[in-house]
């Protein structure tokens, strides 16, 4: 009796491949896809679906519901909110000398997405990725060597993590879709270059480089965006702190920017 049953199924799925690629059947290949999305329904209740030669793949296509791997490469601009740092050096008469002007920045990802599909239509994302944040600052107080009483210098902080998101995806229509979810990061080595200082003086270039290790070691960003065919525009807002509660500086970084899945 099941072999009668598996048979029927596969002259069942025969008509229904056949019918969605004939190129005379397109004003009916929704409902031919329904017919097999419910055939393929019935055949995993009856317990007869892995005996049919290319099952899985006759599975994903009826139903959507596969896994698949992909890259992800992401650039885009940096901003804070709600910046502040207290003013740490005054000249003799009381007046501050840090101003600390940010003077916007930029980010750039790499991720390797895995990709999980529930339907046609529904999708959840995550994978592993790298990314790093380099925030400018520009009228920023520091006593170089070349001059007596210090000078102001441009600063550049860089902050790079490892990062996982989740997100999840729903396809309006082929080319589009919209996205929204969370991406937590780790940050591994607080800043690669540390502060480092650009300032000029008496007809000379002179570049410092300070320790800095004040940024949070955690990062959770929310993210939403829509994506047209392979391009990805998106928003994320920094939900953590940038940097440590007994830091110098407050901020939560946003960025928005555009990513290319491969």
């Amino acid at each position: 009796m099941k072999k009668t049953r598996i048979i029927a199924l596969m002259c069942l799925l025969a008509v229904v491949c056949c019918g969605l690629t004939d190129a005379d059947a397109q004003s009916n290949k929704k409902k031919k896809e329904k017919i097999l999305e419910n055939v393929v329904e019935k055949a995993d209740e009856l317990g007869v679906g892995e005996k049919i030669p290319g099952w899985k793949l006759i599975k994903a296509k009826a139903t959507g519901r596969k896994t698949l791997m992909g890259l992800s490469l992401g650039y885009g601009n940096l901003g804070l909110t709600d910046f502040t740092m207290p003013n740490r050096l005054f000249d003799a008469s009381g007046n501050p000398l840090d101003k600390n002007k940010f003077d916007g920045g930029t980010q750039w990802s790499i991720r390797l997405k895995i990709i999980f599909y529930r339907n046609k239509q529904f999708s959840i994302h995550t994978g592993l990725g790298y990314e790093s944040n380099i925030f400018k600052f520009q009228d920023v107080y520091f006593p170089s060597p070349l001059t007596a009483s210090g000078n102001l210098a441009e600063e550049k902080l860089v902050a790079r993590y490892v990062t996982v998101p989740l997100q999840f995806k729903y396809k309006l229509s082929k080319p589009f879709s919209l996205h929204a979810g969370l991406i937590g990061g780790v940050n591994f080595n607080n800043s690669h270059t540390g502060e480092k200082f650009l300032l000029s003086a008496d007809n000379f270039d002179y570049t410092a480089r300070k320790e800095f290790k004040d940024f949070n070691p955690f990062k959770l960003d929310a993210q939403a965006g829509f994506t047209l065919y392979r391009l990805t525009f998106y928003f994320k807002y920094g939900i953590l702190n940038t940097f440590k509660s007994d830091s110098d500086f407050s901020a939560h970084a946003m960025s928005w920017g555009i990513s290319l899945g491969i």
